[in-house]
């Protein structure tokens, strides 16, 4: 063999190996830890015979062992992936794709595969078909960093920066090592116009090729940070994007955000966060059965975030079985648990369930306001139920603290720092929706109990836990409502008496007025700080235009309006909240 085909067989194999280690096209089990070969016999070592002979750049060889080995087992997907792999190698990538389609369809559950797949679409430059291939394999494999580096690099090619760096960031905490990952974030930063978290992130870029010993991969960062700096100043100021999630409002028209939520018994009411719907005008509720109903806010307590949206039709789907607790009566240490829609594009668009206790009733500084809890919450997460171990919802999944904002402050990274406004937050905003009644809309508490444990509550909880997708849509036509109304039913097909009919709306009346009562009364023992004294005397207000007649409670909340007369003013406070929103 002469120098020159022996320099051409180690550049091919050189190619070979760099492309099979940082793409992540070979499943073996040292590097990426894929699904495992379980085939034994003559097939397995004709397939590991092309491998060697693939490494050795006997590309067509190696080809003709496959065959061999998938003549003996037509169904061995290692065998098709393997040539598929190959195929790709030689810029064959329609072929190879059909290769990999066959490997997907022996075996559906193997990321390798679907990683190459992506590959190949990628030189295809098909990013939109490349997408939904690293989308499942990231699925598959969540913890291997580079499948999160192909999905966000995949995502900057379709020119969807926020998204794919959100899935660069997660490829560094799997990663931290790979400086090539922070140059695609600086570089996405960089189109996104946000000059100090691109510099940010190239110079750690550059700080790890130095501590590597590539110069010259030094010297381009460098280059490309001079670049930055002669385009944004030497000093950009941070705009805190990674402080602060952005909302609907502050984006562009067309742009998306998700969040939960969870519909109020078989009503058309549906609570969740204040900031998942901000600055939007185009609100969908998406069902777990499928359906995907229009809203639109009809009450919105910005300070305490939470809003409540009303659909444009009664789903079928809803099951009545969210009741809202008493979140006074919530202890430390107490078991809890949430189900929601965190990441829902990589993710996909079931509930997810996520648990864990009450380190506090009381938040930042303490709020008493918030619940700070361990249970995880992702972008996505917001708005969802949080339930008491009985099966209850106490509050709204609503914010993680700032990891970067507390490292500026004690110089320390918090763990799982997170926060749920308690349900008394939600009351008192209901009571302010005109025609609101919890006795009229069905909702009826389904305990979790030994007859009805926790997978069965879940089971039927979820169809009333809600994935929202908000953006900016100026095109859509006027929110309707579809009068829906569901009747009353009796065991008595006809129609109640009139006397029956008085009766039964005056108990209504009755327990209405005792729950607005005693919301008020929670309301005005809390702090100025969390309540301020002017909402209370709204509230009450309220409450007084609202039942001026025949009301046992109105010479109690006048004494009450009273009291409050003089107070000083609401104390505002600031409080570095992260708001978990998938972009």
């Amino acid at each position: 063999m002469n120098g020159k085909n022996t320099k051409i067989i180690v550049a091919i194999l050189f190619c070979f190996l760099h492309i099979s280690l940082i793409d992540g096209l070979w499943g073996n089990k040292t590097n990426l830890a894929f699904a495992e070969d379980t085939t034994t016999g003559q097939p397995r070592e004709l397939k590991e015979e092309g491998t060697r002979l693939a490494k050795a750049g006997k590309l067509q060889q190696a080809i003709e062992k496959y065959k061999e080995a998938i003549s003996l087992k037509p169904n061995y997907p290692n065998a098709y992936n393997n040539w598929g792999i190959i195929l790709n190698i030689q810029k064959k990538y329609y072929e190879a794709i059909d290769k990999f389609k066959k490997a997907i369809q022996l075996d559906p559950n193997d990321p390798a595969t679907y990683t190459n797949m992506g590959n190949s679409y990628l030189k295809l430059k098909q990013y939109d078909e490349a997408l939904p291939h690293y989308k499942k394999a990231v699925i598959l494999k969540p913890d291997m960093g580079v499948l999160h580096n192909n999905l966000g690099n995949c995502y900057l090619n379709l020119n969807r920066y926020e998204e794919g760096i959100a899935s660069l960031k997660e490829a560094i905490k799997l990663n931290k090592t790979s400086a090539e990952i922070y140059e695609n974030i600086a570089q996405a930063y960089d189109k996104l116009g946000e000059g100090y978290l691109a510099i940010k992130y190239i110079k750690e870029a550059k700080r790890i090729f130095r501590s590597n010993g590539k110069m010259e991969r030094v010297s381009k960062a460098g280059k490309r940070l001079r670049h930055l700096y002669n385009k944004y100043g030497d000093n950009p100021k941070p705009k805190d994007r990674e402080e602060q999630a952005k909302s609907p409002g502050q984006g562009r028209e067309g742009e998306l955000g998700t969040g939960t939520g969870f519909l109020l018994g078989a009503s058309k009411y549906v609570v969740t966060n204040h900031h998942v719907i901000e600055g939007a005008n185009s609100i969908f509720v998406n069902f777990f059965m499928g359906e995907k109903i229009r809203a639109k806010v009809v009450a919105q307590d910005k300070k305490n975030d939470v809003a409540i949206l009303l659909l444009s039709k009664r789903p079928k789907s809803a099951t009545g079985n969210i009741v809202l607790g008493d979140s006074n009566r919530v202890e430390m240490g107490q078991k809890v648990f949430t189900v929601g829609y965190p990441m829902s594009s990589i993710l996909g668009r079931k509930p997810k369930y996520s648990e864990g206790i009450i380190n506090s009733t009381t938040g930042y500084l303490d709020d008493p306001g918030l619940f700070q809890i361990t249970v995880p919450i992702q972008p996505g997460n917001s708005g969802g139920p949080l339930f008491s171990e009985n099966g209850q919802v106490i509050g709204v999944t609503t914010s993680s603290f700032s990891t970067v904002a507390a490292a500026r402050i004690t110089g320390a990274l918090p763990q799982n720092l997170n926060f749920a406004v308690k349900s008394l937050y939600i009351r008192a905003l209901l009571q302010t929706v005109s025609g609101f009644s919890a006795s009229k809309i069905g909702i009826e508490p389904v305990p979790i109990s030994p007859k009805n444990d926790l997978s069965n509550f879940i089971k039927s909880a979820k169809n009333n836990i809600v994935l929202i997708e908000t953006a900016i849509d100026n095109s859509l036509p006027e929110f309707v409502e579809v009068d829906d109304d569901v009747h009353i039913s009796t065991a008595n097909p006809e129609k109640p008496s009139a006397l029956k009919e008085k009766i039964r709306l005056a108990k209504l009346r009755e327990t209405e007025i005792k729950d607005r009562f005693k919301t008020l009364q929670e309301m005005e023992a809390l702090e100025d700080s969390v309540f301020s004294v002017e909402d209370k005397r709204k509230e009450i207000q309220k409450f007084l235009d609202a039942f001026p007649n025949r009301n046992p409670k109105l010479e109690e909340a006048k004494k009450m309006l009273s009291r409050l007369k003089g107070r000083g003013e609401e104390i505002k406070r600031f409080i570095p909240f992260t708001r978990p929103q998938t972009r």
